[in-house]
């Protein structure tokens, strides 16, 4: 009974963790931006990938292999060692997208809040009810 009640809410709570880690990691990100050398980060998150990432034995064999650290919230931080947007100090870090990539947290941070928030006056009401 009680799973059914706080379930959704507790989803809600992972979701709201989930979310500010990747704003850290974002802001991390934008801190470095003028940094030579620096290698922006990356949070991932999702059941299935963690899932997959759990019964995995992760190691590294090349230089070029992704560095990955697990969080204990399930979230991965990874670091992009891509070439690819890489500037001539080494830094591959692109503020406009880090700024988007703020900008769709930020929302997402805020609906998942304001569910959390009915959530938990829809128990409210219930217990006020009883």
């Amino acid at each position: 009974m009680f799973n059914s009640m706080f379930g959704s809410l507790d989803k809600i709570g992972r979701g709201l963790d989930a979310s500010w880690a990747k704003n850290e990691v974002i802001s991390s990100n934008i801190a470095n931006v003028d940094t030579p050398g620096y290698k922006k980060k990356k949070a991932v998150f999702g059941d299935l990938l963690n899932d997959e990432l759990s019964s995995a034995t992760l190691k590294t064999t090349h230089a070029k292999h992704m560095q990955i650290d697990k969080d204990t919230k399930g979230i991965i931080i990874s670091r992009d060692l891509s070439t690819a947007n890489m500037r001539t100090d080494e830094n591959n870090v692109n503020i406009d997208e880090e700024m988007s990539d703020l900008a769709k947290n930020q929302i997402y941070y805020n609906v998942l809040s304001q569910r959390a928030t009915g959530e938990i006056n829809k128990l409210r009401s219930a217990i006020q009810e009883s």
